[in-house]
């Protein structure tokens, strides 16, 4: 039988925890414990109830050792509270404490819906086994689901074997969680236990209000700050501003090392890069820039916020972009967010590399993830509002054809013929190749090993910079060899003269002078084994740091450099097109390495005699093109 704390008016006013009477259930399987009182012995209630009994200095002092005992329960309770992290550590270091305190022989966390303990025992089992007795566990479970539908503590008794007391107290704000203790073999409940289980469940509901307090404080807080970066990137005057103000306060508001941003425009696939954090002009030809594209291509790829290091396993192998990147800039963590609207639009992307502290974040993640509509939709605006003059007019037209079919049909027929009557111009499409003016090849000046290269093709050099060195060893031992002898001969010419040996002095002479051009060609070889280069520009052949320690052999090629001041173009003229092109002709030219952008310039020469390039005929012509900014590469 199950009994609750309830009991009368005066009982309840003096603090008497339990019921004064004995009864049985039809069942067998409850029976109400003897009265748990933890009133006041001075109490006039307490000397009411129990008129024969004397409460002498050993029953206060009892009740006063109760006191203190709770005392302390709530100031370590509260102590617990401070340190807790989260929920699940919290009840281990409560359930901890109770158990010692109340002395209980298991201790355990019912969820009223469930049909089973939810918690683990904390102290020693019933009777030594590893779970309690089935039948234990069925009062547990019963007198948790009556005190969650109460709402007040409620006590059992288990007849066993061994009999055993059940106190199952309700979380207050929690309606389906209960502390349940079990105290055997005693069949009393220690008079302090209930207030210790109403203190910590009280305690517990407690944290849990405070901590849905700092969520909710958390979540205005979050809401406020994407409120201002959203009003901030709509004070954008066009996108690419707008991706500049959102890097900016992202990195500030993350506090990480580096916040990228790319657009999709004209509603295609591809990403581009159009804001780095920090950075004012984006150079889309560095390789950062092109692994945060590919980071960013993954991202919309997936079409959710990915992070790098994965937080699920199943994650890591489509991560690769994030991975590469993250380690390029040795970023401990990698975030990055689509921008989609709510129809389902993608307007780009954006990363953010840092610690994983700060970004993998439970709360930086959600902040990330509420930002990405409103977000899109701000540079969707924008970029809408950009539209150039011929979007612009087919947009009207759009707007003008659902109000007027009729007559917009008409008026559409006569314009399509109108224009029908204007003469085009033939174009002549072919493929070109950018090659530098001139180049300057260097070549090893003597026989020699190769120490070290610096350079690799594709670096930009300038004039006298250092592209290689020789390995003078081999020379330092040719050197000291010839000034020994050099010292051998000149003390054999002086034994000479002083014998009066003329022919011989004379020989020795020559030697000398043989030896000392060889020593000055040495010391030459020794001042000039640095490979130096003649102009400035772009190294375009010459890939040696795997060949260090390698024999070179006297004018062995070495590296070809060109200089970037200067570009042709050469068009690959099909030979069926030639009899329309000529010197002097305007082009517009399109490079693979600038999409979108377009250069004007006029043809200078056409070579006479027809080339076979893919299996084709073609006819070179040479397009002279300025590269003052060095943006052009052969």
């Amino acid at each position: 039988m199950i009994a609750d704390n309830r009991g009368s008016a005066e009982e309840r006013s003096s603090g008497v925890i339990g019921m004064a009477a004995e009864a049985h259930d039809p069942g067998g399987d409850f029976s109400v414990p003897p009265v748990i009182s933890a009133a006041s012995p001075f109490s006039q209630s307490s000397r009411a109830q129990n008129p024969g009994r004397t409460w002498g200095p050993d029953a206060a002092e009892s009740w006063l050792a109760s006191i203190a005992s709770i005392s302390e329960t709530q100031r370590e309770l509260t102590a617990v509270l401070e340190h807790a992290g989260d929920g699940e550590q919290l009840w281990n270091d409560v359930a901890r404490l109770v158990a010692v305190r109340t002395q209980a022989a298991w201790l355990a966390l019912q969820r009223a819906e469930d049909q089973r303990i939810a918690g683990r025992p904390i102290l020693q089992h019933l009777a030594g086994t590893e779970n309690p007795d089935p039948a234990l566990l069925a009062v547990c479970h019963r007198a948790a689901r009556e005190a969650a539908h109460a709402g007040r503590s409620v006590t059992a008794f288990s007849e066993g074997p061994p009999p055993a007391g059940v106190v199952a107290t309700p979380v207050p704000g929690r309606t389906a969680d209960c502390l349940v203790a079990v105290f055997a073999p005693a069949l009393e409940i220690p008079a302090t236990a209930l207030t210790i289980l109403l203190l910590a469940a009280a305690n517990v509901a407690r944290w849990d209000a405070e901590a849905r307090s700092r969520q909710s404080f958390a979540e205005s807080r979050r809401m406020a700050a994407l409120t201002e970066l959203v009003s901030r990137v709509e004070s954008g005057t066009d996108p690419d501003q707008a991706c500049r103000i959102l890097v900016e306060q992202l990195q500030q508001h993350f506090e990480c090392d580096r916040v990228i941003a790319g657009l999709c425009r004209s509603n295609g696939p591809t990403c581009q890069v159009t804001a780095v954090s920090g950075v004012v002009a984006v150079d889309n030809r560095s390789e950062s820039v092109r692994r945060a594209q590919a980071v960013l291509q993954e991202s919309i790829a997936r079409g959710e916020v990915s992070t790098w290091p994965a937080l699920q396993s199943d994650d890591r192998h489509g991560l690769c972009a994030h991975r590469q990147y993250a380690e390029s800039v040795n970023a401990q963590a990698v975030v990055s967010v689509v921008l989609r609207e709510e129809t389902g639009e993608v307007r780009g992307a954006w990363l953010m590399a840092g610690n994983t502290q700060t970004l993998q974040d439970i709360a930086a993640l959600a902040f990330a993830a509420a930002a990405s509509r409103p977000l899109a939709s701000a540079v969707g605006l924008l970029m809408r509002a950009q539209q150039n003059r011929l979007q612009r007019f087919f947009s009207g037209c759009r707007q003008v054809m659902r109000r007027r079919s009729g007559a917009t049909l008409l008026s559409a027929g006569g314009v399509i013929g109108g224009l029908l009557l204007i003469p085009l111009p033939w174009r002549v499409t072919c493929d070109c190749e950018l090659q530098p003016v001139t180049r300057r090849y260097l070549a090893a000046p003597f026989a020699g090993r190769l120490d070290k290269s610096f350079v690799k093709p594709g670096d930009i050099v300038s004039l006298n910079d250092v592209l290689a060195r020789l390995d003078d060893r081999e020379l330092q031992w040719e050197l000291a060899a010839a000034e020994a002898d050099m010292h051998r001969v000149s003390r054999e010419r002086a034994g000479y003269m002083a014998t009066h040996e003329s022919g011989k002095a004379q020989i020795a002479e020559l030697e000398m002078q043989r030896l000392n051009l060889q020593i000055e060609l040495l010391r030459h070889r020794m001042a000039n084994l640095q490979i130096v280069s003649p102009v400035d520009g772009i190294v375009v052949t010459g890939d040696l740091q795997r060949s260090e320690g390698m024999p070179l052999e006297v004018g062995q090629p070495l590296f070809e450099v060109a200089p970037l001041n200067q570009m042709v173009v050469e068009l690959a003229i099909p030979e069926e097109e030639i009899r329309l092109m000529y010197p002097g002709i305007p082009v517009r030219i399109w490079l693979d390495a600038f999409p979108g952008q377009s250069r004007d310039a006029v043809v200078e020469r056409i070579h006479p005699r027809a080339e076979l390039k893919n299996h084709s005929n073609v006819f070179i012509g040479e397009v002279s093109l300025a590269n003052d900014d060095a943006g052009l590469r052969p």
